[in-house]
Formats: C-alpha cells, sequence, structure tokens
C-alpha cells in the first residue's frame, strides 16, 4: 500500500490547513487604517513636484502645497511645514474614508507602480504614517494600483480636493 493511500486523509486535512493559513494572512491586514497618523501625497513631472498634499487624522486636517508656477520647494521650516490649512476632517468623514480604503485594499497597493514605456510623464507617491512609527511608501510612474479611482473618490469625499487626479497631458 503507497503512503498517499494509507495517509490520505492526513495530506488532504494539511494541505487544508495550509491554504486556510494563506487565505487568512492575505485577507488579514498587517495595519489596518485606524492605525495610520498621516497620509503624504505628491505628483510631479520632469523632476519638478507640482503639488503635495497632508492628510493628518490625528488633528483632523488637511493640508495642501502648491507651486503656484513657482517651482519652488516647500519651506519645511515655516508653520505646517509650509503647508495651507485648508479644512477640518470630521470624524464621520474619517470613518467612512477608512472603512472605503479598507475596502478598496488601500493600505495592500504595492511598493511600485511603473510604466516603462512612458518617459517622464506623470509621477506621483504616496507615504502613509502609522502610529507606531512605520511608514509606507507607494510610487509610480503613469502607473496606477487597479482601485486608484475608487481610492480619488474616497480621498475627494474627505477632503473636498481630488488629490489623486490625473492629467492627460504632463
Amino acid at each position: 500500500m503507497s503512503w498517499l493511500k494509507k495517509h490520505k486523509v492526513r495530506f488532504v486535512l494539511s494541505i487544508l490547513i495550509l491554504f486556510l493559513v494563506l487565505l487568512i494572512t492575505y485577507f488579514y491586514p498587517s495595519y489596518y487604517m485606524n492605525d495610520v497618523e498621516q497620509i503624504y501625497v505628491s505628483h510631479s513631472s520632469y523632476g519638478v513636484r507640482t503639488s503635495e498634499y497632508k492628510i493628518d487624522f490625528t488633528e483632523k486636517k488637511f493640508y495642501q502645497f502648491n507651486h503656484g508656477g513657482s517651482y519652488k520647494p516647500r519651506d519645511k521650516t515655516l508653520d505646517n511645514e509650509g503647508y495651507q490649512m485648508i479644512t477640518d476632517i470630521s470624524i464621520n468623514h474619517i470613518t467612512i474614508f477608512n472603512k472605503k480604503a479598507q475596502r478598496y485594499r488601500f493600505l495592500r497597493w504595492k511598493e511600485r507602480y511603473i510604466n516603462h514605456n512612458v518617459e517622464g510623464g506623470h509621477h506621483w507617491s504616496i507615504y502613509i504614517f502609522f502610529k507606531d512609527g512605520e511608514v509606507k511608501k507607494i510610487y509610480g510612474v503613469h502607473k496606477y494600483p487597479l482601485t486608484w479611482n475608487k481610492m480619488l473618490m474616497a480621498f475627494e469625499e474627505l477632503t473636498g480636493s481630488n488629490i489623486l487626479y490625473k492629467k492627460i497631458r504632463w
């Protein structure tokens, strides 16, 4: 009698347990949106940063810095690190945003999204700062995560601004 016939049940159970462990680790996030302290978003083209945004979940505030055509970098020594405070964010808006971000797997976005067929173009980056000091960095060049447009709308509902915009021509 072969080993497989003799231990068939044990083998099948082992495979099922392994599958369940892999399934749980795939769907169970290492962080939750409630662990997020700040989100920083920036856009640039041809090496020039055109806009920067900061969402502070602790202070419940949304900040923005636009270069206004001057292309001078943000002066981090100024009040609010050179950002302009745009609006306060309600706890209700934060709760709704967190649920959508979990649903769209925002914290599971890959580290890089790069379209190698485009030179220059739209460069974007997102830094997610967690309460424990960890930082998740996401970067892209003319390529976007599958749920980008859904998160674009979630960010717009949270901040009142389209901070994940994509321009057709850069």
